[in-house]
C-alpha cells in the first residue's frame, strides 16, 4: 500500500495548528507559579524540580505526581494509575513515570495534583480551538488570494503553460500582459471569467477572535470581544465573568488542595500562586472607566 503523502495545504495546516499549539501553550503553563513561601524556586528544596515543569505536565498530562525519591529527592513526574482502587473507584497507587524511571508510590508518600477538578489535560481543549484557528487562517489566506486574483482563466491545451504564467505573475504583484503571436482571428488563447468572489475576512475576522476568546474562557482569563452592532449589556459581561472564575477557580483550587497534602505530607513550605489578574482571585470585578454614571439623587 502505497504511504499517504500530504498536499501543501495540510502541510501549512499542520504547521500554522503546531505553532498556534505552542503559543498557547506557553501562555498556559505560566498562568500559575509554584515556589516557597518566601519567594524562593523550587530549585531549592530539589534539583530539576520547577514550576514550569510541574504546569507542562498539568497541561499535557491533567495530572502530575508529587513524591521524594530515596536517592534523587523531590520530584514531579507524569503518573499512571494502579489497579489498586478504593471504594469510590479512586486509585489508592500510583506509578511515576519519568526517562528511566518507573516507580510505584501510594496515597501514603505522594500527592496527585490535578490540572482541575475532572484532571483533564488542558492541551485538549487548546488543540481543538486552535484547530479551527488554523482552519480560520488557511481560510483567510485563500480568500485573500481569491480577491488577489478575482478570477477564472479559460484556456486550452497549447496556452495552459502561459495561463500558469499569468497566475505566478500576478500572485508575486506584478502587472502581466501577454501577447499570443499565435491567435488568429476570432480564436480564444485564454479568456478571463470574473470569479465574482464576495469579501468575508472581515467575518472571518471576528470568528478568529471570538475563538481566542473561547481559549481564555477556558483558561480562566479575563477575555473580552466587543460587538460591532451593538452594544454589550453590562449583565452579559457579568455573566461572562462568571464563567471565566469558574474556570480558573477549578485550576487553582485543584492546585492549593495538592500543595496544602504536599507540605504536611513532607513538611515542606510550597505556595501556588496565580500571576496575574488579582481581579479574579479576589472576585472584583472590573471597572470600566468609560461607562457612563448617572447620578439619581
Amino acid at each position: 500500500m502505497a504511504e499517504y503523502k500530504k498536499t501543501d495545504a495540510e502541510k501549512t495546516y499542520d504547521y500554522i495548528h503546531n505553532l498556534l499549539n505552542d503559543y498557547w501553550k506557553n501562555i498556559a503553563i505560566n498562568i500559575f507559579e509554584w515556589k516557597r513561601k518566601n519567594g524562593e524556586p523550587l530549585e531549592t528544596i530539589s534539583e530539576g524540580l520547577t514550576s514550569t515543569q510541574i504546569e507542562e505536565e498539568l497541561y499535557d498530562e491533567g495530572t502530575s505526581l508529587f513524591f521524594k525519591d530515596e536517592n534523587i529527592g523531590y520530584m514531579a513526574l507524569p503518573v499512571a494509575p494502579a489497579s489498586t482502587l478504593n471504594v469510590y473507584k479512586k486509585p489508592t497507587k500510583f506509578r511515576a513515570i519519568g526517562n528511566n524511571y518507573n516507580k510505584e508510590y501510594d496515597v501514603d508518600n505522594s500527592v496527585l495534583i490535578k490540572n482541575n477538578t475532572l484532571k483533564k489535560a488542558t492541551a485538549e481543549i487548546i488543540d481543538f480551538y486552535t484547530g479551527k484557528l488554523a482552519d480560520i487562517e488557511l481560510t483567510k489566506d485563500l480568500h485573500r488570494n481569491a480577491h488577489k486574483t478575482p478570477l477564472v482563466l479559460e484556456t486550452t491545451e497549447d496556452t495552459l503553460l502561459t495561463a500558469k504564467n499569468i497566475f505566478k505573475k500576478i500572485h508575486a504583484n506584478e502587472p502581466v500582459i501577454f501577447k499570443n503571436k499565435t491567435r488568429g482571428e476570432g480564436e480564444v488563447g485564454v479568456s478571463v471569467l470574473n470569479a465574482n468572489v464576495p469579501y468575508i475576512n472581515d467575518k472571518l475576522e471576528d470568528d478568529y477572535h471570538n475563538y481566542e476568546a473561547r481559549i481564555l474562557t477556558a483558561l480562566g482569563l479575563d477575555n473580552y470581544v466587543e460587538d460591532k452592532h451593538e452594544r454589550v449589556q453590562s449583565a452579559e459581561v457579568e455573566s461572562q465573568q462568571e464563567y471565566i472564575i469558574s474556570s480558573f477557580r477549578a485550576s487553582l483550587n485543584e492546585r492549593k488542595k495538592a500543595c496544602e497534602k504536599i507540605n504536611n505530607m513532607f513538611g515542606l513550605d510550597l505556595v501556588v500562586d496565580y500571576v496575574k489578574a488579582e481581579q479574579i482571585e479576589t472576585d472584583e470585578p472590573v471597572e470600566d472607566d468609560n461607562e457612563e454614571v448617572v447620578d439619581n439623587e
